[in-house]
């Protein structure tokens, strides 16, 4: 009788189309394995590889616990559900492969008192096709581990024996009677090792156990051995045994850049005893940070708009996550978004309108914060003039060749923002020189000294900013008197009994401004008048006098040709005193002070050293009461006088 073992390739990885081989009476109960307070079980118990698709996972732990994770050495898990209070299923698959070997599945969690774990294994089983050549048409009957597969009849022609098995983790060779028939199954490694933490902070030292787990071939537990360990960075301490096939070792890491870091390990001289874990260090919090603009200056248009790039940094530099936004000091706001690590883009945009501001803030701002973390500040030039505005400081101007016009020019372009530059290009209508003075951004003032006004006239100025045309009026006063004295006499009469001389003398007030042709005149009057009793009363005499004072406001305006014309209309004050006699009797006299009102009309015209003038009035005075003498006098005036200029 003769036999050879199966080569690798042949043995679990050519198999049979439908053969399947059965499961012995002895299949493994499912496997289940409690640690420190987490409990592990496996439906089935064991996995025939390239038959069971997959396996159940069940897990158990007390409720209050959080933070549940479940790791396996091989193989996929499918993501936890909760189906009770501290109870979780996962669905377990396989790796794609024939070759037995154990896998291990290990739980951490968080409880009230620390760190949950649990762990427990799952033996994969390969399956192939065992040949053994004996004598034709011999019965063939192997054992393969705990299990006995056949009888199965040699080729009766070549005695050639293919028997389907199933192969367990750690059996490495079948029985042919006590034939030894070598599988051909290499080793499989027997270590798992988890961290506790999938993150660790890069900026600062961070510490974190790694939990390694060893196995026997067939999977049952064994003492964990002397580890090596080579970290890439930090150092590791010595291990420390948990549990009967379990330690834990201590990595520290000092601050670094962020990225992947891995840390090996392995039982000298055992090279199935070497394992390889990785954890994540990630940025800390955002410590420092750079902003930058695509350009230092915003030109006023509708599509006004800065890019924004901000570096975001940890402690040490590594780029570092971060929620930020983008206000600028007038209320524009815009999120960031993320370019790359550690690189934050947005673009804001800007209202045209710049408020007359010259430089814009761009504030920096945590998403939810207030206070800002940077600011940069970017300079705002308006665009091209399209608008000139002329205005007079003052809306008239006494020309009197010595007196000063103003005027206020602004310019500012199609959406409002004052415009610095090219200066603004002036023309008077009445050509003097001119003075231009900045104000402010913007806004100049400009001077000149008008020639005399020989007639009140409007004068245009003309301004010129690029291809943007303004233009303003200022009205221009020939030189009028301001305060004046004028002497006069005349007649009054009431055209019927009254025929009286009257003189008087006046002073007038012409403000400049803000109406320089309406001022106020102060007269004072004086009337006297005889009367005789006639025929009807032989021997009467008397005599009546008014003495009035009329406030008066007037209005003046140039005729041309030199001549001015004004009117005036006030109340008066009078006192009338009244004496009378009969015959050679003692005289009768009284006085009382009664109210009047006066108007008048002038016109005077210059001659020497001041102006002659006509003047016409009209008067009322009430009656006096007295009883020498009734009734209210009305009457109209006629008058020369001669006004002299004081100021």
């Amino acid at each position: 009788m003769s036999s050879r073992s199966l080569p690798l390739a042949l043995l679990l990885l050519a198999v049979l189309a439908g053969s399947q081989p059965a499961r012995a009476a002895g299949t493994q109960a499912p496997q289940a394995s409690a640690g420190g307070g987490i409990r592990i079980q496996c439906v089935p118990g064991h996995v025939l590889l390239g038959k069971d698709r997959e396996a159940e996972v069940r897990i158990e732990l007390e409720p209050s616990a959080t933070g549940l994770e479940l790791f396996v050495s091989r193989g996929e898990l499918g993501p936890l559900t909760q189906v009770g209070p501290g109870a979780f299923r996962a669905t377990y698959v396989p790796p794609r492969q024939k070759l037995p070997l154990v896998v291990i599945l290990s739980a951490l969690a968080r409880g009230p008192q620390g760190v949950l774990d649990g762990w427990t294994v799952l033996p994969l089983w390969g399956q192939g096709e065992a040949e053994v050549r004996t004598r034709a048409g011999a019965p063939v009957t192997l054992r393969v581990g705990p299990e006995t597969y056949g009888p199965i009849l040699a080729d009766a022609r070549t005695g050639i024996a293919r028997i389907p098995v199933a192969v367990p983790p750690g059996v490495h060779e079948a029985f042919f009677g006590r034939k030894r028939i070598h599988l051909g199954v290499p080793p499989q490694p027997f270590v798992h090792a988890i961290m506790e933490r999938r993150e660790l902070q890069a900026d600062r030292e961070e510490s974190v156990n790694v939990r390694v787990y060893v196995v026997k071939p067939e999977g049952g537990t064994q003492r964990s051995g002397s580890f090596t360990f080579s970290a890439s960075r930090g150092a590791v301490g010595a291990p420390v045994e948990v549990g009967r096939g379990v330690s834990v070792a201590r990595w520290t890491v000092p601050p670094g850049p962020a990225g992947t870091l891995e840390l090996k390990g392995s039982v000298p001289g055992e090279r199935r005893a070497s394992f390889g874990v990785r954890v994540e260090a990630v940025a800390g919090p955002a410590r420092s940070f750079e902003m930058r603009v695509d350009r230092e200056e915003l030109v006023a248009s509708e599509e006004a708009r800065v890019t924004v790039v901000v570096s975001a940094r940890d402690g040490i530099g590594n780029p570092a996550k971060a929620r930020l936004r983008l206000e600028s000091e007038r209320g524009e706001g815009v999120a960031l978004t993320e370019r790359r690590p550690g690189e934050y883009v947005g673009v804001l945009g800007i209202t045209p309108g710049f408020g007359g501001r010259e430089r814009l803030e761009l504030r920096l701002l945590a998403e939810g914060g207030s206070a800002p973390l940077l600011t940069r500040t970017v300079a705002l030039r308006a665009g091209t003039p399209a608008r000139v505005t002329v205005e007079p400081l003052q809306p008239f101007l006494v020309a009197d060749g010595r007196a000063e016009v103003s005027w206020r020019i602004a310019v500012a372009d199609r959406f409002g923002n004052p415009v610095p530059e090219p200066w603004p290009q002036a023309v008077a209508a009445d050509g003097p020189p001119i003075t231009l003075v900045s104000r402010e951004t913007g806004t100049y003032e400009l001077r000149y000294v008008p020639p005399p006004a020989r007639v009140d006239h409007l004068s245009e100025l003309n301004v010129r900013v690029g291809e943007a045309l303004g233009r303003g009026s200022v009205s221009l006063l020939h030189r009028r008197s301001v305060l004046l004295v004028g002497p006069r006499v005349g007649m009054v009469t009431n055209f019927a009994d009254v025929l009286a001389p009257s003189a008087g003398v006046r002073l007038e007030l012409w403000p400049a401004r803000p109406l320089p042709d309406l001022g106020l005149l102060l007269d004072t009057g004086y009337l006297r008048l005889a009367r005789t009793g006639g025929d009807a009363v032989p021997g009467f005499t008397g005599r009546d006098e008014w003495l009035d004072g009329t406030l008066a406001v007037a209005l003046r305006s140039s005729l041309g040709r030199g001549f001015e014309g004004w009117v005036a209309a006030g109340p008066s004050l009078v006192r009338v005193r009244g004496s009378s006699r009969l015959g050679e009797g003692p005289p009768l006299e009284e006085a009382a002070w009664v109210f009047g009102a006066q108007a008048v009309v002038g016109v005077g015209f210059p001659l020497g050293p001041g102006q002659p003038f006509l003047e016409a009035s009209f008067r009322w005075f009430d009656d006096p009461a007295l009883r020498v003498l009734r009734g209210a006098l009305s009457g109209v005036g006629l008058h020369l006088g001669y006004r002299l200029e004081i100021f």
